[in-house]
């Protein structure tokens, strides 16, 4: 017998949904997807995956140059939340690394976009086997 998943939507921080699915044995837990952005400065951060295991925060620069700097709000995030690895997603091939502040104990991963999707992907296919 072959089961179908069932969905059960809910709305995440940013307003838009997010779905549970329903698999036999239970529902697999979907983190929360949001977004991070400070009233004051307007600094920000474009995408933060949370679950019960890790705090992931995304910032997308696809241009030529992205550096990251102790002032952009991805460091500004990484501090305030205690965050060990950030990710800065960008738009050159030669853009792979890590990188660290100067001050702050987190770790910036930069990867580029197409590099990221490929690593999303292949770690979807892990889950759903």
């Amino acid at each position: 017998m072959t089961f179908l998943p069932r969905r059960h939507d809910r709305l995440c921080p940013t307003g838009n949904r997010i779905h549970r699915w329903a698999r036999p044995g239970g529902i697999r837990d979907a983190p929360d997807i949001a977004y991070w952005r400070d009233a004051v400065s307007g600094r920000e951060v474009n995408i933060i995956v949370k679950s019960p295991a890790s705090l992931l925060p995304f910032e997308v620069k696809y241009r030529e140059r992205a550096p990251v700097d102790a002032k952009s709000g991805l460091a500004v995030y990484s501090v305030a939340e205690g965050v060990k690895q950030a990710y800065l997603v960008t738009k050159q091939d030669a853009d792979f690394g890590v990188s660290r502040l100067e001050g702050i104990d987190t770790q910036f991963l930069k990867v580029p976009a197409h590099v990221l999707c490929y690593l999303l992907r292949q770690a979807e296919r892990q889950l759903w086997k």
